[in-house]
């Protein structure tokens, strides 16, 4: 528009935006009412208030929020080329997950080596929803972004939001794009999802401890036969909590019996887990000792530098080159003892309650009364 716009025309301009700029917000915020009431009502029950009914979730879609799931169940009937790989990637990160988990003896080093394949193959099904989701997404985010831009226009026009008729051709324009953009949101969601099921736990997590500290992973990486005992401790114990459950349910059930070869398991996992407990105690040993007596050499440093410092200070002499020793030699006084409490962290374990036999009874007496 050619030449200075008059003040007049500003303040006209500027109040219109302000109002649409208003009636968008209300509008994209009471969008989800009228989306609401677009579905098809249930009918009323004669002299039962109504109650809005809460959408059930699909236990499928655990990570995708719940107002998405009716939606995301229609793409699986509609899109089948692009939910049918997010579905299968899903399954197999969930398995690869589950198997980068587990314990027991028998199943937990077989099952870890299954994991690499499972999260390979679980990549080539991301990969193809990815392509068939850029596919989809487009078309919905140029037709949102259309209504908006209608919608815009059309409120800009002069006097228009003075207009009956404009006002309600504007909220079908903003009703249909918020329709579009809750689509685009569940499938927002979907692509999210993949941050939660590429996350595998390493070692150290599953033993309590945070991989993301340096000095735990160096003490881990140092001391593989400690790490591997702690673990074959908790295969024991998986095996002995299933060996548990399993005569529980044969006890229940009079057509089962608890077999020899079961009582030979328990034997087994008990014999291993304190061979395992044996091996743990020793290597915690030895690991612990090279930090402590480290610790305990860098702590007569750090008296006799702190004393050192003390003299100094009487006499007023400078003592900035023995503060920063100081400061070196508690920081690596620090670390050690660090290193020391973490081995000490990747110990421990619940050591089973033993059961107390059962309290005889006093034999009869002998004999008249």
């Amino acid at each position: 528009m050619g030449g200075e716009v008059s003040r007049g025309r500003k303040y006209s301009i500027m109040k219109r935006s302000y109002i649409c700029f208003l009636a968008i917000c209300f509008i994209t915020l009471s969008g989800s009412c009228r989306l609401d009431a677009a579905q098809p009502a249930a009918k009323p029950v004669p002299g039962k208030e109504q109650k809005a009914a809460k959408p059930k979730p699909d236990p499928r879609l655990r990570h995708i929020p719940v107002e998405h799931h009716e939606y995301v169940k229609t793409l699986e009937k509609e899109q089948a080329r692009m939910m049918s790989p997010w579905f299968k990637a899903q399954d197999l990160y969930h398995q690869a997950h589950e198997y980068a988990t587990v314990f027991g003896l028998r199943v937990r080093r077989s099952a870890r080596k299954k994991v690499p394949s499972l999260i390979a193959k679980a990549k080539k099904e991301e990969e193809k929803f990815r392509k068939a989701y850029d596919r989809f997404r487009k078309p919905l985010e140029k037709k949102e972004g259309e209504l908006k831009d209608r919608a815009m226009k059309l409120s800009e026009k002069e006097g228009a939001l003075d207009d009956p008729l404009v006002n309600k051709r504007l909220d079908e324009l903003y009703d249909e794009a918020f329709v579009y953009g809750q689509k685009l949101n569940a499938l927002s969601a979907l692509q999210k999802v993949f941050h939660h099921s590429v996350k595998m736990p390493d070692e150290l997590s599953l033993l309590g401890i945070s991989s993301h500290d340096s000095t735990a992973s160096q003490v881990a990486r140092d001391n593989p036969k400690l790490v591997e005992a702690r673990f074959i401790i908790k295969d024991c114990e998986a095996d002995m909590a299933l060996l548990e459950k399993l005569k529980a349910e044969i006890a229940a059930n009079p057509t089962k019996r608890w077999s020899s070869s079961n009582e030979a398991h328990v034997k087994r996992a008990k014999l291993t887990l304190e061979k395992a407990v044996t091996v743990l105690e020793r290597e915690v040993e030895k690991a612990k000792t090279p930090f402590l007596r480290e610790a305990e050499k860098l702590k007569k440093k750090v008296e006799s530098t702190q004393k050192k410092i003390e003299e100094l200070e009487k006499r007023k002499r400078k003592t900035v080159n023995y503060y920063q020793r100081l400061s070196e030699y508690d920081g690596d006084m620090q670390r050690h003892l660090k290193a020391a409490a973490l081995i000490d962290k990747l110990a421990i374990w619940k050591k089973p309650e033993k059961k107390k036999a059962p309290a005889k009874k006093p034999a009869p007496k002998k004999g008249g009364h």
